[in-house]
């Protein structure tokens, strides 16, 4: 078993070919210095040529070429470890790339159900009703017969056989309708006196022939290769046999008449399996489970053993052989059966290593993990709603509801919002999911006495509303298992739903439609059921539960998110932006509760999903602290932009909400530094795009409006040209001056709280300085490594020569981002260097007493004879106005905190400042004025 490297912090890298493996090395000494534990590597595994993330993997057991080597990946590891500091991996158990560089699916393209990896992916071999046994590939930029008749689609000859092109795309040709290409041999001249050629193609159409008739899987796979490999071993040697199959192809491609052209390649192409179809409507009668509603992603069955264990080899191997030290697995909530997969994972792995396996897991409000899974935690989405809550000031939620409602005049809640975007991505993006269901709840009524009557209009109507109303991602509902977690959400959602249908005129129908899912869905009513109706029952719920998560993914996350905009903090992945009130006990109790029970989970502020950075999210909840200044700044600037706005089919663009939107974002967003505003310019044109597109309102990706986006975009290119808007930038920039400090200590204090509260700290790449970046791609942009290098050696030189001086320094310059990572260095060196103490000590509260002064959140992590108190300042804005720099002192007045019993006496290190102090008085306070002497946030720490 190999030496575990204990977990502290991890470090997200985005591997791709403009960051490949060779461009780790240097930055190891960087990684080293700033104290993190593990480098946490996007997906490695040869994708779809030239992805950008990893996730659309073709190969799990090939490292991605355009990374590098597998030698390399050891060497890295290898020199990794020995600067003490591991690998979490990524990897991608749901889905697999539809390419045709994917050489599971291309078998199964090229031999149908009679591929050995036919049961590898999610295909319904049975739809559509027209086509059985084929699989739906909507990829067409326009529909077929328009396709065809553009000649579009080639037939060609590659090392792997003939295949239809269609631009990028190649699909293979299945052996056994070679005949149909091979036969045309007889159509050039200048091979029909060539006996020997002709024999060839005689004896080739034999063997093709034969092996169609083959029903053994696993020897019509051999001789398809073996007959594969002579054919092309023959192409490349013999040249009157290439010469004739380069006249046939050109016969087919070019020579043969227009209309014999396109007669020829339709017919093979409705010989094979699959059906090229129009990506718009052919994703409604898509016959295979997707990641969400990209038709390139096609979902895998990890529940079944021998798929779970191909796709794994690679992933094991490097575990094995000490190369990685831990596993995220992405999408978990994409598997048939989660715990069943982590708790095969768990067995495999630990022969190895001691498991450390965090799963990408969305939790609702409340939500907590199932508490059969085999895991150390999540990836920290949980983490980054529910610290952000504690920055948002309560009192000015209603304001902030009031101004929204004023300048936009939406009344609907957020839950209504959502639901409405909800009800959209079912109807118009998961409709084809939404039929099978439909069809298999069908057949599950069909046997029902009491439900045989209803129609599979009423099942899908009932099956839609459901779904809408389910407020997690997905239940855990196993074979013979129910939790009563999950119980709760399905009997939540079916009285929501109820509550919808009250005074509808078939109100009694739909009731007792609704009422058939629950039970379906929770196993009810199954005494008199027989084996079969139990087993469609219990499929029907776990397909169910793969569908749920895609729905709230797109409607929650990508619509609902982009048409709510009261506070753009809260628009976060697993968050909820209609919260009326938060008080800092939860966030206690939360890490209370997480350290009890996954004190290795992780806590994040951005990832690679995020909607926005944290540092963006940390001035954006300032606004909850001064709702009427905004509302006044607002007002002012939708009337200095009024003459910008234009209208079409008489709605104005943008739209309130959308303008409310645009300036939000702005504001969240301005740089620091004014050498960055051009790019910004062009960044925030192209995120307003995306944003626009997301909400699906006036335009969407899959039927965009080119003229609404052009005016959109129009308006946001004047609001930031100098020349056409200097009164309203200089405003805005004033403004953003003013209200930049308080979201800087917003941030830092997150990033010590990140740190020092149960959990793995983990940072995204360069996000340990300031990092204003957007949902992606803005966050995948290049990091200058050399550059945070530079700032962390010119902290270290300083706190070793003058202490003090590079505290007042960052302070006073706290716009060029050294305060951030000099408080992530300071924070990561005390959890080097005293591990258990904050991933195994007690979390307690600390009682904080505030009165006219700035608000404080405190705690302590206790640890046998080890402590250490963490506080932050919190809702600063309020009490400061006209900063220079982040020092809090001149505002601390009155407030204290109190000091845990038996702790009065001891002696404590301030980490910022290097000084020994005791804290408290006899009374076992703690002053402001004490605790943050020096530094506007506190981390002590006492041996005892």
């Amino acid at each position: 078993m190999q030496e575990k490297i204990p977990y502290i912090a991890t470090y997200r890298l985005q591997m791709n070919k403009s960051f490949r493996f060779a461009d780790i090395l240097p930055i190891i000494p960087y990684i080293k210095k700033l104290g993190i534990s593990h480098l946490y590597l996007s997906p490695i595994f040869k994708s779809r040529s030239g992805s950008e993330h990893g996730y659309d993997v073709c190969d799990p057991n090939i490292i991605n070429p355009e990374l590098g080597t597998i030698e390399e990946l050891i060497e890295i590891s290898e020199e990794l470890q020995s600067n003490e500091i591991g690998i979490l991996l990524d990897i991608v158990p749901n889905h697999m790339a539809t390419d045709y560089e994917n050489p599971f699916f291309r078998s199964i393209l090229e031999n149908g159900k009679m591929s050995p990896f036919a049961h590898f992916f999610d295909i319904n071999w049975d739809e559509p009703e027209s086509s059985p046994g084929v699989i739906i590939l909507p990829v067409l930029g326009n529909t077929y017969g328009t396709v065809l008749d553009s000649e579009e689609l080639k037939l060609e000859y590659s090392e792997d056989g003939f295949i239809i092109r269609y631009y990028e795309h190649k699909f293979p040709v299945d052996p056994t309708t070679y005949p149909l290409i091979l036969n045309h041999y007889k159509d050039i001249p200048e091979v029909t006196n060539e006996f020997e050629i002709q024999r060839s193609f005689y004896e080739f159409e034999i063997e093709l022939n034969t092996l169609g008739n083959e029903t053994d899987v696993k020897n019509r796979y051999n001789k398809t290769q073996t007959l594969k490999n002579r054919f092309n071993e023959i192409y490349n040697t013999k040249l009157k046999f290439k010469e004739t199959i380069d006249s046939i192809l050109m016969y087919w491609n070019e020579r043969a008449e227009t209309s014999e052209r396109r007669r020829l390649i339709n017919e093979l192409h409705f010989q094979q399996n699959y059906r090229l179809r129009y990506w718009k409507s052919g994703q409604k009668e898509i016959n295979y489970r997707r990641f969400f509603n990209i038709n390139h992603l096609i979902g895998v069955r990890v529940e079944d053993r021998d798929v779970f264990h191909e796709t794994h080899k690679l992933i094991l191997d490097l575990v094995k052989n000490g190369v990685v030290q831990g596993l995220r697995i992405d999408h978990i909530d994409g598997l048939l059966d989660p715990a069943g997969y982590l708790n095969e994972l768990n067995r495999l792995v630990k022969e190895y290593m001691e498991p450390f396996i965090v799963v990408e897991k969305i939790l609702g409000q409340d939500e907590a993990l199932p508490e059969d899974w085999s895991i150390a935690g999540t990836t920290g989405y949980d983490f980054i709603n529910e610290v952000g809550h504690i920055f948002i000031d309560s009192k000015g939620l209603e304001p902030l509801d009031e101004l929204y409602r004023s300048f936009t005049g939406e009344r609907r809640s957020f839950e209504d919002i959502a639901r409405v975007s909800s009800l959209k991505i079912i109807r118009d993006l998961l409709s084809a999911e939404l039929e099978r269901l439909g069809k298999r709840l069908k057949k599950i009524a069909s046997w029902d006495a009491k439900a045989c009557d209803f129609s599979g209009e009423d099942l899908k109507d009932a099956l839609i509303s459901f779904t809408a109303s389910l407020s997690v991602y997905r239940t855990y509902i196993r074979k013979g298992a129910l939790h009563q977690q999950d119980r709760q959400y399905i009997d939540d959602a079916f009285q929501a739903s109820l509550e919808r249908i009250r005074n509808d005129k078939n109100m009694e129908e739909k009731i007792n439609a609704l009422t058939f899912v629950r039970n379906v869905l929770l196993q009810e009513d199954r005494v008199d059921l027989s084996d079969r109706d139990r087993e469609e029952r219990e499929e029907f719920a776990e397909r169910y539960q793969q569908f749920t998560g895609p729905v709230m993914a797109k409607g929650h996350e990508d619509t609902a998110l982009y048409r709510y905009a009261r506070l753009l903090s809260l628009n976060e992945v697993g968050g909820n932006p209609g919260i009326s009130s938060y008080f800092p006990e939860r966030f206690h109790i939360y890490n209370q509760k997480k350290q009890r029970q996954h004190p290795f989970s992780m806590n994040t502020s951005s990832t690679h999903d995020t909607k926005r950075s944290g540092d963006i999210r940390a001035r954006l909840h300032v606004f909850s602290e001064i709702p009427e200044l905004l509302g006044e700044k607002i007002k002012y600037w939708t009337g200095l932009n009024e003459s910008k706005k234009k209208k079409i089919d008489n709605r104005l663009v943008p739209a309130p909400f959308m303008e409310i939107f645009i300036y939000r974002t702005i504001m969240g967003s301005l740089p620091y530094n004014d050498d960055e505003f051009d790019s910004f310019r062009e960044r925030i044109k192209l995120y307003m795009l995306k944003a626009a597109r997301e909400a699906k309102l006036r335009t969407d990706w899959d039927d965009p409006d080119p003229y609404y986006e052009d005016q959109l975009i129009s308006f946001v290119e004047s609001l930031l040209n100098w020349e056409e808007s200097a009164e309203f930038l200089q405003d805005l920039k004033d403004f953003v001056n003013r209200i930049a400090p308080a979201g800087a200590l917003n941030s830092i204090g997150k990033n010590l709280l990140k740190i020092t509260c149960p959990g793995i700290s983990d940072i995204y790449q360069g996000n340990e300085i300031w990092d204003l970046s957007l949902v992606d791609p803005d966050n995948r942009r290049y990091v200058d490594y050399q550059k945070r290098l530079r700032m962390l050696n010119e902290i270290i030189e300083g706190e070793e020569k003058e202490p003090e001086n590079i505290r007042r320094d960052i302070l006073e310059n706290f716009r060029d981002g050294r305060i951030k990572m000099y408080v992530i260095w300071k924070a990561l060196q005390e959890c080097k260097k005293y591990p258990d103490l904050f991933t195994k000590g007690d979390y307690i509260p600390l009682k904080v007493e505030t009165e006219n002064t700035i608000e404080v959140f405190s705690f302590m992590r206790i640890e046998n004879n080890l402590a250490a108190l963490v506080a932050i300042p919190r809702l600063v804005m309020k009490h400061i106005d006209n900063w220079t720099n982040l020092s809090i002192s001149q505002n601390l007045h009155s407030g204290k905190v109190q000091m845990l019993e038996g702790y009065q006496h001891k002696k404590w290190l301030n980490v910022f400042t290097g000084e020994m102090q005791i804290l408290s008085d006899q009374n076992l306070q703690i002053s402001y004025e004490s605790l943050f002497k020096g530094f506007p946030l506190a981390l002590y720490i006492s041996k005892f």
